[in-house]
């Protein structure tokens, strides 16, 4: 798998289930499946070595990449289960945010350091392919300010991503 990923130019992430349990659910999450490898790519899971699908998605991430801009949001973002877990803190999902670049997307939202993105336009943001999927939308669908959930200080907050299309 990862020969042919690279054979065609695709950056990946390799987890390993076996050592790391949060990787080991998202799998069972999001393929029903415990022993066989399991790609997701472009969003789309697919199971074993299925070329047609692997073709299938690396066209559809390679469209989507070419044929509509990214939102970048301007900030360092990590796992928030992974790293809540790391600090002995209550799990909470969502996408934790490291350093918050001035005058960025994050900065205009009154995101801080330290913030745990929960929700953005009512979808649920558990890890951080949600929240790149959920960029992606806000900018095909040319969502301006859309809405966005997230927890500071034990609390939800609600705001918005000032974001305008011309």
């Amino acid at each position: 798998m990862k020969e042919f990923l690279s054979r065609e130019k695709i950056s990946y992430q390799e987890k390993d289930v076996g050592s790391d349990q949060q990787a080991a659910r998202e799998m069972v999450k999001r393929s029903g499946q415990m022993g066989v490898p399991v790609t997701i790519l472009a969003d789309q899971v697919i199971v074993g070595f299925n070329q047609p699908a692997l073709r299938n998605a690396i066209a559809l991430l390679r469209s989507s990449q070419t044929s509509s801009p990214t939102l970048k949001l301007g900030a360092q973002v990590a796992e928030a289960e992974r790293i809540l877990s790391q600090q002995n803190k209550p799990i909470r999902t969502g996408v934790v945010l490291g350093r918050v670049r001035p005058d960025s997307l994050a900065a205009r939202a009154g995101l801080q350091e330290g913030d745990i993105i929960i929700r953005l336009n009512g979808k649920a943001i558990h890890n951080i392919d949600n929240l790149l999927t959920g960029l992606q939308a806000v900018v095909s669908l040319k969502v301006e300010n859309s809405d966005l959930a997230f927890w500071r200080d034990d609390r939800e907050i609600e705001g918005h991503l000032p974001v305008q299309f011309s």
